[in-house]
C-alpha cells in the first residue's frame, strides 16, 4: 500500500505578505550578512609633512552587535617626490571607543602599514601618484560608537624623506576638466554578522 501525503499549493507572494515585517530583521540576518555600510569620500588632499602619525581623515560607526566584524576599505590617490630623499605611505588606522575623537589614552592600532609603494630616490628620481589601498577588519566587540582615525607621515618617520600627499588630484581648478574630478580618497566601512 502507498501513502502519499499532501500539502496544500499556497502563494509565496500572499505568505510574505503576511510577515509583520516587510524586511528581514537585522536578528534575523545569518552570519556573514552585510548588516550595513557606511561610506565617506572626499576631493579634499592632506599632506602629511611630520615624522610622527598625523591624523588626516576620521570616521565615525556604531556597529549594530557587539559580536560583528567589521570591514574597513580604504583607497586614494597619492603623490610622492623622490627628487631629495626617499618617499612611501606610512600609515596606521586607529580605533576609539565612545564620543571621544582622539588623545584619551583608549586608542587601539588596529592597521599600521610602512613600506607601502616606497620608493627610493636612486632608482626613483621624479614625481610618482601610485593608489593606496587598504583592507583590514576588526572585531571591536560593542555597540557604542567608534571613531577610526586615518593617520600618516613622512616614510619611516624620518625627516629627511619626503613628505606624501594622499586624495591627490592631478587635475586642478584652472584645468577644463577639472569638473570631472572625483573624490581622491574613499572609505567604506561594512558590519558583517558574526
Amino acid at each position: 500500500m502507498t501513502l502519499r501525503i499532501e500539502k496544500p499549493a499556497f502563494n509565496l507572494r500572499e505568505k510574505l505578505s503576511e510577515i509583520d515585517y516587510q524586511k528581514v530583521p537585522y536578528e534575523k540576518m545569518p552570519a556573514g550578512s552585510i548588516i550595513q555600510t557606511a561610506h565617506f569620500q572626499t576631493m579634499n588632499e592632506f599632506t602629511f609633512s611630520g615624522t610622527s602619525f598625523t591624523s588626516g581623515f576620521k570616521m565615525k560607526f556604531t556597529p549594530r552587535f557587539a559580536g560583528s566584524k567589521l570591514r574597513l576599505h580604504i583607497w586614494a590617490s597619492t603623490y610622492m617626490h623622490t627628487g631629495s630623499g626617499a618617499a612611501g605611505n606610512d600609515f596606521q588606522i586607529v580605533r576609539t571607543f565612545g564620543a571621544t575623537n582622539s588623545n584619551t589614552g583608549n586608542e587601539d592600532i588596529i592597521q599600521r602599514q610602512s613600506w607601502m609603494n616606497y620608493l627610493n630616490r636612486n632608482s626613483y628620481a621624479a614625481d610618482y601618484y601610485p593608489d593606496l589601498s587598504c583592507t583590514t577588519y576588526d572585531s571591536p566587540h560593542t555597540t557604542e560608537q567608534i571613531t577610526y582615525d586615518f593617520q600618516g607621515r613622512k616614510y619611516g618617520g624620518s625627516s629627511s624623506n619626503w613628505s606624501w600627499r594622499i586624495g591627490y588630484q592631478t587635475l586642478n581648478n584652472t584645468n577644463a576638466d577639472s569638473y570631472h574630478k572625483g573624490p581622491g580618497f574613499v572609505w567604506t566601512i561594512q558590519e558583517i554578522r558574526g
